[in-house]
């Protein structure tokens, strides 16, 4: 054997020989819990249902931000008296701030 063969043979038995810490879970029941876990949660995708519900949820969401939009845009340009105008401009002046 040449030199390094003989480092890690000697690094191996001293891992094997090595006192395990008390409370350490035995050789191997990590990965068998991660392998049970990673079964049983279905491989981590959404539901039909989840996804149908999100979608449509996004949906009223922008339809609703369109309608707040328009709203918005003719409360704007509506044609009122010049004083409110005036004021809704020194106002929105103030917010922007």
């Amino acid at each position: 054997m040449n030199r390094k063969e003989d480092i890690l043979e000697r690094l191996f038995r001293a891992a094997a020989s090595a006192a395990r810490e008390p409370g350490s879970p035995p050789h191997g029941l990590e990965s068998r819990v991660l392998a049970s876990w990673r079964s049983s949660s279905g491989g981590g995708t959404f539901s039909p249902d989840a996804l149908a519900i999100f979608r449509r949820a996004l949906i009223c969401s922008l339809a609703l931000v369109c309608v707040v939009g328009a709203w918005e845009y003719n409360r704007l340009n509506d044609d009122a008296d010049p004083t409110t105008q005036i004021a809704d401009e020194a106002f929105l002046t103030a917010l922007n701030r």
